[in-house]
């Protein structure tokens, strides 16, 4: 009889263990149907509390490059500049050709003005042995980023004195109009895929994006820190290559300007320029020279040199050299 009694007990447990297992199960079934039916649970409360950000919130690809390429520091720039007139001007570029309509020629016929060109700087190509043992493999990239002309020209100069042959397949990305077109000296222009921007890196960015399966090489001066464009690769995320293809040193200004305290105005467009001026004259006392600088780059290399950086580009109101400087002139050239 006992055995018979806590037979029909186990046999109950274990209907009953059946019965809440079932239970439990349909429970389960009904939550989520109620769910999939758009009511929620405990773990969609918590999604609630912190939701997804919506589309419009999302930082995109081109601002993400913005904020690299803007992360570097404003210069500090003189609010007094001397208030003396400006009759002689030292640009440190290359002489333009007699038909160009050169900005600063212009500028110097509308406030009659003396501008001497100059360039402080030169740049030359590594030679075939110091490119060599980077061992950088040319003709297994499909795309070149060219991020200047001077870039431009060592590429092809690298590649010739290499022995390289450029594949007609490559594809080019440039940095502005004038840089695509400059290629016409070096390719059959119509035969290859160029792209070019507007002059920012930033203009870039999608049509790299679309070709983000090539891998790209980057011929970058041998100084090359702080090149925008390595980081703004990185940002995007696609396979490139970094080349030294050039070097920037200092050219023998003093042989040529005797005495740089004979300009009223000193215009830089790099750090290189600002360092070839201590070099050149390394007893250089500013006084009452305006010094002008367009870029951050040359405008915090002013800075660094312990010189006073008075006119500078761009600005919302001056976004080019020429008109930061017409400005000033106007102020202080006043009759």
């Amino acid at each position: 009889m006992g055995g018979k009694k806590n037979t029909t007990k186990t046999a109950s447990k274990i209907k009953s263990a059946a019965t809440t297992k079932n239970t439990k199960q349909k429970t389960e079934k009904k939550t989520e149907k109620k769910t999939l039916n758009g009511k929620t649970n405990a773990n969609d409360h918590e999604l609630q509390k912190n939701p997804a950000p919506k589309k419009s919130q999302q930082v995109s690809l081109k601002s993400r490059v913005n904020d690299v390429l803007n992360k570097e520091k404003d210069p500090i720039v003189n609010p007094n500049p001397p208030l003396v007139r400006v009759k002689n001007i030292l640009i440190s570029q290359p002489p333009p050709k007699e038909s160009e309509k050169n900005p600063y020629v212009l500028l110097s016929e509308k406030y009659n003005l003396n501008p001497v060109f100059c360039q402080f700087i030169k740049s030359v190509p590594l030679t075939p042995p110091e490119f060599r043992a980077q061992k950088i493999e040319i003709a297994e990239h499909g795309a070149v980023i060219l991020t200047s002309k001077i870039a431009l020209e060592f590429f092809f100069k690298i590649c010739q004195e290499n022995r390289v042959t450029v594949s007609e397949d490559m594809k080019y990305f440039c940095i502005n109009e004038q840089t695509a077109f400059y290629l016409q000296k070096f390719i059959n222009y119509k035969k290859r895929k160029v792209f070019y921007g507007n002059g920012s890196l930033a203009d870039l960015v999608d049509v790299i994006k679309k070709n983000a399966n090539e891998k790209f090489l980057v011929p970058v001066n041998e100084n090359h820190r702080g090149e925008k464009i390595l980081e703004m690769l990185d940002v995007i995320g696609v396979n490139y290559t970094k080349g030294v293809f050039y070097r920037t040193i200092s050219a023998c200004v003093n042989e040529k300007i005797k005495n740089v305290k004979d300009f009223d105005v000193l215009v830089f467009f790099t750090p290189a320029g600002i360092k070839s001026l201590k070099e050149n004259y390394p007893g250089f006392k500013q006084g009452d020279t305006r010094i002008a600088a367009f870029g951050k780059a040359a405008g915090n290399a002013v800075n660094e040199a312990g010189l006073r950086l008075d006119i500078y580009a761009p600005t919302p109101e001056h976004p080019n050299m020429p008109s930061a400087l017409e400005a000033y002139i106007k102020k202080v050239n006043k009759k």
